[in-house]
């Protein structure tokens, strides 16, 4: 899924690969067939090569002649937009692709992230956010610098796979420790690789102070 922000830039999808030797008298060539399929924010339907004065039209079937695919919308619908390759006919697979895109497409935004300390278990983090449409993975920077970003010397990173919303991480045995204070950075990665700015830092103290006792 990819959101278009835009309707003044055209969104172009290219689907090529290589296809499996054929005989020298097959009739089609075409030996693995794939489809693209581009679905706009409305529902309608964009087939590979399906052309009218060089943009795509609704309509139409699959292409079974060539490997490599078009869908161009002039003035694409803003939302969200679904981008899908289907297997056709693939008689000596599997067969590897590449797909392409180009469009104005939305930023992603920074996750928001809520903390708490597990019920459970007094020395687990857990870190929770809504999860997002078009979103591969998120990235969960970790550490102890109170101004931590990604990649900060000495911040560790674990990866989150987008497999249930909300998205959680527990981070085990953070807590409970008085040298362990945590900081937190999440950050969602599109399915184009798309890298968002951070959320908040989010932070877990975990010291705590004897009644009657000064403060350092």
């Amino acid at each position: 899924m990819i959101e278009i922000a835009s309707s003044a830039q055209p969104f172009r999808v290219s689907l090529v690969w290589t296809d499996y030797p054929a005989s020298e008298s097959a009739a089609p060539a075409l030996v693995n067939n794939l489809d693209l399929k581009v679905t706009a924010p409305n529902s309608s339907l964009y087939r590979g090569n399906v052309f009218s004065g060089g943009w795509s039209q609704t309509g139409g079937s699959g292409d079974s002649l060539n490997n490599v695919e078009n869908v161009y919308i002039q003035s694409p619908a803003t939302g969200v937009w679904t981008v899908a390759v289907s297997g056709t006919s693939v008689s000596n697979g599997p067969q590897p692709f590449a797909l392409v895109l180009d469009g104005d497409f939305s930023p992603l935004a920074a996750p928001s992230i809520a903390i708490a300390i597990d019920s459970n278990d007094a020395t687990d983090v857990v870190l929770s956010w809504p999860n997002s449409l078009a979103i591969d993975y998120y990235e969960v920077w970790q550490g102890q610098n109170p101004y931590l970003t990604a990649g900060n010397a000495g911040a560790t990173l674990a990866t989150v796979a987008t497999t249930s919303d909300p998205v959680s991480y527990i981070d085990d045995n953070a807590a409970g420790n008085p040298a362990q204070n945590r900081f937190y950075v999440v950050h969602s990665v599109s399915i184009l690789g798309q890298t968002s700015t951070g959320s908040s830092r989010k932070s877990v103290f975990t010291f705590g102070l004897t009644p009657g006792s000064p403060i350092p």
